[in-house]
């Protein structure tokens, strides 16, 4: 009789876990990984089971490296992908349980040990310490003026360490030369969102992420949607074909999912906040004061984060249009709109939003690329205006350990515009 080779699923991962050089995997029983615009660097929660008095003896507390490698494996066991991670601790928790008053190792008694990590080099480069002044009489590369392209590339090359790989997208970038600049010492993501409040980087929504990689991303997401998509992910229906289900083994950038798509859009309560017509109060150096006046319907238009829709950029109630608003909390950079246009779009990049499960076959690399384009496709003819591009605000992947380990993952998009 021929021998059986047993074979892993599509959905089987190998996951390897160390702390301080010893083997944890086997206590593995969930990991998660979240990764988020809001946050600027991704979060592991990895959940182990052992013994209390492990945690203790070996002292367990967070000070020491831990490394998580994530292989992703294919039907016959070959690995397809492998993600590492270089994890620092932020938060620990697990429980002491009634013990003996010398345990001898006959009580045994495992609990649940969580362990909520950051990457070790993208939360120190975000965080690190940095305070400058441009102006005229300062000393290279702090000479003023200056742009906006050319302060972040001064910061990160002289400032920061580790120094990242530094990924800037130029369109539409602020090119107005700045005379002069004061930055208090904060971190560098407050640096660049203090830079972003008071002189726009972008004619567009702006977006900071460090990836796993060390890669600081300073995104344009009004311009990157409109650029070819990273992702694809097919919304089957209940008359799908197993080729729909077949082509997620073969290409890593299609997905595939058969969730309910949960969107929302809150067009009505942004243009009640932020005013249907919008007049920015700023002082240049050569006058008392200018006025910057907007129509929220334009800057929608302009520079929302908009997916190719041949319909209204946002569908607004007539009650709401009425209404005036004043910004005066921003000198501004003379009578340029950078900052303006800036403000109102990073505001209005979300009005619509999109999430979904997806699981099996789950390319890990794809779907932690924070703020990429992703077109979701659907057969149904109904629910073709919500299809298109959006952007990927974030990710939520959970492994958690049966027989094998399972995995999904939440994916939730934004986009201006309701509709294409």
């Amino acid at each position: 009789m021929a021998e059986q080779k047993i074979l892993r699923t599509s959905r089987s991962y190998d996951i390897t876990l160390k702390i301080k050089g010893e083997s944890y995997t086997n206590d593995i029983t969930n990991v998660r990984i979240s990764s988020s615009l809001s946050t600027g660097y991704q979060i592991v929660t990895i959940t182990i089971k052992i013994t209390p008095q492990t945690i203790l003896l070996n002292k367990l507390y967070g000070q020491d490296s831990i490394d998580l490698v994530i292989n992703k494996l294919d039907a016959s066991e070959f690995i397809t992908e492998t993600m590492k991670f270089d994890l620092m601790v932020v938060t620990s928790e697990f429980e002491v349980p009634v013990s003996d008053l010398i345990t001898t190792g006959k009580q045994m008694d495992r609990s649940s040990f969580d362990l909520i990590t950051v990457n070790r080099i993208p939360f120190q480069i975000m965080t690190s310490l940095v305070g400058v002044i441009f102006g005229p009489l300062c000393p290279s590369p702090w000479t003023a003026p200056i742009t906006i392209k050319n302060m972040i590339e001064s910061i990160v090359n002289n400032k920061v360490d580790p120094k990242p790989i530094l990924e800037l997208d130029t369109d539409n970038i602020n090119t107005e030369p700045i005379s002069q600049c004061c930055i208090p010492p904060t971190t560098l993501m407050k640096a660049i969102h203090y830079l972003d409040h008071n002189y726009g980087i972008f004619n567009g929504a702006p977006a900071i992420f460090c990836d796993n990689d060390n890669k600081l991303k300073i995104m344009n997401l009004s311009a990157k949607i409109k650029k070819n998509y990273s992702i694809y992910v097919e919304h089957l229906t209940t008359q799908h074909s197993e080729k729909d289900i077949t082509k997620a083994s073969e290409d890593k950038k299609y997905f595939y999912t058969y969730d309910n798509l949960f969107t929302n859009y809150i067009g009505n309560a942004k243009f009640g906040t932020l005013g249907k017509k919008l007049k920015h109060i700023v002082l240049p150096s050569n006058t008392l004061s200018h006025t910057i006046e907007q129509d929220l319907t334009e800057v929608c238009k302009k520079y929302g984060v908009i997916g190719q829709t041949k319909g209204e950029a946002s569908y607004i109630n007539t009650t709401v249009a009425k209404r005036t608003r004043y910004y005066i909390e921003n000198n501004g950079q003379d009578k340029t709109e950078v900052h303006a246009n800036s403000k109102i779009a990073k505001q209005i990049a979300d009005l619509s939003r999109m999430s979904f499960m997806i699981e099996r076959n789950l390319a890990i690399e794809e779907l932690i690329k924070i703020g990429e384009v992703v077109k979701v496709g659907t057969k149904t003819q109904e629910h073709l205006d919500i299809s298109g591009k959006y952007i990927l605000f974030s990710s939520d992947l959970i492994w958690n350990k049966q027989s094998e380990w399972q995995t999904t993952a939440r994916l939730e998009l934004i986009r201006t515009n309701k509709t294409v």
